[in-house]
């Protein structure tokens, strides 16, 4: 009967032992993901970030320089002008 009991042991612990291990295993794989995911949902929302800030700034820059064209334009506007009024002065002078 011993004999019997440890051999009925030894066949479930053979049965429940490595059922056991892939189970724990599983279980790592499972942790190991998740820590993944909950890295790439953070690199995601700083690169999400970042493209933001990017987007912003490249609105600004977009703006200033739409600024400077409008004075160029006035600049060239008041050049004109000058050069025009010089002309009818030369031409008064002669």
């Amino acid at each position: 009967m011993k004999l019997l009991k440890i051999i009925f042991i030894s066949l479930a612990a053979s049965v429940v032992l490595p059922t056991y291990a892939e189970e724990q295993d599983i279980i790592y794989q499972l942790n190991q993901l998740e820590d993944d995911v909950y890295r790439l949902q953070s690199e995601y929302v700083t690169a999400s970030d970042l493209l933001h800030k990017d987007r912003k700034k490249q609105n600004t820059r977009s703006m200033e320089i739409e600024d400077l064209k409008d004075k160029i334009r006035i600049l060239h506007f008041k050049y004109k002008n000058l050069e025009k009024k010089l002309q009818e002065l030369e031409a008064k002078n002669n």
